[in-house]
């Protein structure tokens, strides 16, 4: 969301200098609490009495394949299952296909775990830290990546293209969404520029939810 929120919030402050510093929400909560940070953007963040949050997004998992993928391992139902995940992907469905996703300790991915111990095992057959690298292995062809829909923002955006047709579809099973929060302290006052650095994020953040909702199927 970076550069979105820069392009309005530069305009009518170029005096104002930026750090941005990358990191897990329990990292980054660390550091605001020691005041090393003035606010963060966190995923299912918890009240505390110091701090203020303030929701920008739900985020459900997203499950995106290549149509070779699926041709694959569905030669004879695969056009069937498409028209049936217009509004959203059944995973049950998809149990003969690998799976790409993030490593266990990622918020995301403890509710996809949540969701297979009472279905089917998964075939995992590639897990990091990187939805980005996700996504990109699971573009290819190389298995269904299961993500957030943060991650499909920027390409969505970029218009990407590929020949092998992709697709993006909400998952439709029972796997808590997360909640993104914008997280600041409240035992301090924060000055005019900060509050409006919220503005502009609150803004780009309501673009954001606008923008998955009309392109959730599928970008080629």
């Amino acid at each position: 969301f970076f550069p979105s929120i820069w392009k309005y919030y530069h305009n009518s402050h170029p005096n104002i200098s930026i750090e941005l510093v990358d990191g897990n929400s329990d990292t980054l909560d660390d550091l605001l609490h020691t005041g090393k940070i003035d606010l963060y953007i966190g995923i299912d963040v918890p009240p505390t009495p110091n701090r203020t949050r303030i929701e920008l997004a739900h985020e459900k998992i997203q499950c995106c394949f290549s149509e070779s993928l699926l041709k694959a391992y569905y030669p004879d139902c695969w056009q069937t299952m498409l028209c049936d995940f217009e509004k959203g992907v059944d995973l049950t469905r998809l149990s003969h296909l690998p799976f790409i996703t993030l490593r266990e300790g990622n918020r995301l991915r403890k509710g996809i775990d949540q969701f297979f111990s009472s279905h089917f095992l998964p075939q995992y057959i590639f897990e990091c830290d990187q939805q980005e690298l996700v996504y990109e292995l699971a573009k290819s062809g190389a298995g269904a990546g299961l993500l957030s829909p943060v991650i499909f923002y920027q390409h969505i955006m970029n218009n990407h293209t590929t020949e092998d047709p992709f697709y993006v579809f909400p998952v439709n099973n029972e796997i808590p969404e997360n909640t993104m929060y914008l997280v600041y302290r409240n035992d301090y006052p924060l000055p005019r520029y900060t509050l409006d650095f919220i503005h502009h994020a609150c803004i780009v953040s309501k673009n954001y939810t606008r923008s998955m909702n009309q392109h959730f199927r599928t970008h080629k």
